[in-house]
């Protein structure tokens, strides 16, 4: 059944087997299987959650790779509603432990919003990552161009960066070392900081013994480059 502010009160009274926090590909999963196993099941899905915004998905097996991630999440989510699951969206706020089960406390709707509380004998955890995406003016331009130019996953898309002038944005210094993962698939790397932080001497020297000059040594933002 599909949850929303409208209904969520005929669902307050039950106790469900689990309930997923995540609506993405491993989450629909999980719910599939225990909606086929005869169990209650509630998806809470938050949106816009990396699986939606990338256009194209092309690690998945069987699937072309020019399939947009939304289509799959649609699909599953149909999927998982037809074996009977619940799915609502919100966001889980809080997790209390109550002995024999749990309550979990989620927030629908960002204006005017309900705080209905659901209770379950076992809660999965299917929420993946957060990704921290460039904050501009027009967030659309972003969402543009992420899954074609703009990549948050190395894994998924460091293939279609091979040889490629590539760019990576560091908000902290530990980051930096996505770069050095990075030359794996291209050597033709340059690291953004926007000032947000200074670049220490032992990430200047490691940068220097993988062959990457600092161009702005005295200055928090620097790129770097290699050649073959």
């Amino acid at each position: 059944m599909k949850l929303s502010s409208k209904n969520l009160d005929t669902r307050l009274d039950t106790l469900y087997d689990a309930i997923v926090v995540g609506g993405g590909m491993g989450g629909l999963s999980a719910a599939i299987y225990l909606a086929r196993y005869g169990l209650k099941c509630l998806v809470i899905e938050k949106g816009k959650g990396r699986s939606v915004w990338m256009q194209d998905l092309r690690n998945y097996l069987g699937l072309d790779p020019d399939t947009p991630g939304r289509d799959i999440v649609n699909h599953g989510t149909k999927q998982a509603l037809d074996w009977g699951a619940d799915h609502l969206r919100g966001y889980v706020e809080e997790v209390t432990d109550e002995g024999e089960n749990l309550a979990v406390k989620v927030k629908v709707g960002k204006k005017d919003s309900a705080y209905p509380v659901f209770r379950t004998k076992y809660l999965i955890a299917a929420s993946g990552v957060i990704d921290v995406l460039p904050q501009v003016e027009n967030m659309q331009n972003v969402y543009d161009y992420a899954g074609y130019t703009l990549h948050v996953c190395m894994i998924c898309d460091g293939f279609d960066m091979w040889d490629q002038k590539a760019v990576l944005i560091a908000a902290r210094e530990p980051q930096i070392n996505a770069a050095f993962v990075l030359n794996w698939y291209t050597p033709y790397i340059s690291v953004l900081t926007n000032g947000l932080f200074s670049v220490g001497d032992e990430m200047r020297q490691k940068l220097a013994d993988h062959g990457y000059p600092c161009t702005r040594p005295q200055s928090p933002n620097f790129s770097v480059k290699t050649t073959k």
